[in-house]
């Protein structure tokens, strides 16, 4: 997946998986990156759906001088390697259910920002688990990010204690004990 954009293994890649609509609230995503971008965090991101804003998010990211650093993949039909390349996984919708994207996210060991929406918060304890952010709030993306670029063995950490959580709550044998 690296190599597919020009990535090195050093190169710190930010994940988002989603359908390109409005509630993903990607503008959020692209925001934060430029902002990173003129603070000299040098991050990559891939964003992984298709949606009918599409169109507007690449134009929004060409705006703020992001093409070299921020690709659209359309649908990701090999999730799991696309988990597997990312070192962040960033979900920034206005509202969600459970976040199943975020759950998996959590399972491969990413260490996740999200909005602090729907079940997200069930899913992530604040600077345990993962890092809840306000929804479309950029600056705190921003911020969040920084801190784990910032801080890589606390972010590995994180991203750690997600796994052991979520593979403890969902996996399929405690699931079907706590179902029983």
């Amino acid at each position: 997946v690296r190599r597919q954009y020009g990535l090195t293994e050093d190169d710190p890649l930010v994940l988002a998986v989603g359908a390109l609509v409005e509630r993903k609230s990607y503008q959020t995503l692209i925001d934060a990156a430029a902002r990173l971008k003129q603070n000299g965090i040098a991050l990559h991101y891939l964003i992984c759906g298709v949606g009918p804003l599409r169109p507007a998010l690449e134009s929004q990211a060409r705006a703020l001088g992001l093409d070299s650093c921020l690709h659209f993949t359309g649908f990701c039909h090999d999730l799991p390697a696309y988990l597997s390349a990312a070192d962040f996984f960033v979900h920034t919708p206005l509202c969600e259910g459970l976040g199943v994207a975020v759950m998996e996210a959590l399972a491969a060991g990413l260490p996740v920002v999200a909005s602090r929406v729907g079940g997200i918060p069930d899913l992530i304890t604040e600077q345990a688990t993962g890092l809840l952010i306000p929804p479309k709030d950029s600056a705190a993306l921003q911020t969040a990010l920084a801190r784990y670029v910032h801080n890589p063995d606390w972010a590995k950490k994180i991203g750690q204690a997600g796994r052991s959580t979520v593979n403890a709550r969902f996996d399929i044998n405690a699931t079907t004990q706590a179902n029983e």
